[in-house]
């Protein structure tokens, strides 16, 4: 007792150090006094690893005490991925508050949490109609979280039950839409351009062209891009399109080393060597001689960082269509691997 009282004690010292007694006053210390004799930490814990941590966004200026350092680096992860599975930041922090410490009154949420007393008890009424916080019959009233891995998956069957609901819904939308009389003229070809950022834009983007492919596709790639492209499988969705509809596909691969390589996803007619001296070898992917994507950077594609340009601009494709056809006219058969 005289040990956490001594702790108690040099904490309040060092909120005065830091941010000084007339900016923050003493109900600040008092909540740090408040939060720090939790029985959710042990004596030792608390002279271990506690940091005064000051929070940013929407709660500037106000001292904090969270959990010790590597804890509440962990929790802060935990939180910005439940926002992603459709949690608000106050929700988000709110509710892993209770799944750490344990049932908690409204009061002394907001107390711990430096949340206003309205906002607290209007996030835990959010939280209880997800279905991952509940209240008790006893008054005063607690709130208990859910277990996280259940809270979890609730979290998931909501998204999942939202996407269904607009998916119903996009259809009442369409039908709107397209009972309106016409308004714009449609133009024959609009040029237009496109920048992708990040694997999911880009492939997405890839495959779409390829769903669309009539006739022909062509493609010239480093082989460490060719891997790449082969590793999102974005080469296997080309082979189906080629079983289904009969295209064309020429693959010009710029090879990095002298060895042997081998490509199983088409026949050795289809994929070809680039003989042509080029540091360093333009990526590219070319459908029906109409539309292009140009990776951009120096040559080699990675998934931490990838980007791309999407263009149905004609001279831009045409003139990539006819570099491409010469340098395959001046490229080589592949030695596959036996």
């Amino acid at each position: 007792m005289v040990e956490s009282q001594y702790l108690v004690k040099q904490l309040g010292s060092q909120l005065v150090d830091f941010g000084g007694e007339d900016k923050y006053g003493p109900s600040v210390r008092r909540s740090a006094v408040s939060l720090i004799s939790l029985n959710c930490w042990s004596v030792k814990q608390m002279s271990e690893g506690f940091n005064v941590l000051r929070v940013g966004g929407d709660l500037p200026d106000r001292l904090r005490i969270l959990f010790p350092e590597q804890e509440a680096l962990t929790l802060e992860k935990v939180k910005e991925e439940l926002v992603k599975f459709g949690l608000t930041l106050h929700e988000a922090r709110v509710y892993i508050h209770l799944a750490r410490l344990g049932p908690r009154k409204a009061n002394k949420v907001s107390e711990e949490l430096g949340i206003h007393r309205t906002e607290t008890y209007r996030t835990l009424a959010l939280l209880q109609n997800k279905g991952i916080v509940t209240a008790t019959l006893e008054r005063p009233i607690r709130f208990i979280a859910l277990p996280f891995e259940e809270a979890v998956k609730k979290l998931i069957k909501l998204e999942k039950e939202k996407i269904l609901l607009t998916n119903k819904k996009s259809q009442y939308v369409f039908d709107l839409w397209h009972s309106l009389p016409e308004r714009i003229e449609k133009e024959v070809s609009v040029k237009q351009f496109q920048i992708l950022e990040g694997v999911e834009q880009v492939f997405a983007k890839a495959d779409e062209m390829l769903g669309k492919v009539g006739s022909e596709t062509l493609i010239m790639a480093a082989e460490k891009n060719v891997i790449l492209l082969d590793q999102e499988g974005l080469l296997d969705r080309l082979k189906d399109v080629v079983k289904e509809r009969r295209i064309s596909v020429s693959l010009l691969v710029g090879l990095e080393s002298e060895k042997k390589w081998d490509l199983d996803v088409f026949d050795s007619e289809s994929v070809r060597l680039l003989s042509a001296i080029i540091s360093p070898v333009p990526s590219f992917i070319l459908t029906d001689n109409n539309e292009l994507m140009f990776f951009t950077g120096k040559g080699e594609v990675t998934r931490k960082k990838i980007a791309a340009i999407w263009t149905n601009y004609e001279v831009l494709v045409r003139a990539l269509h006819m570099t491409f056809m010469k340098l395959w006219k001046d490229s080589s058969a592949i030695q596959k691997q036996d």
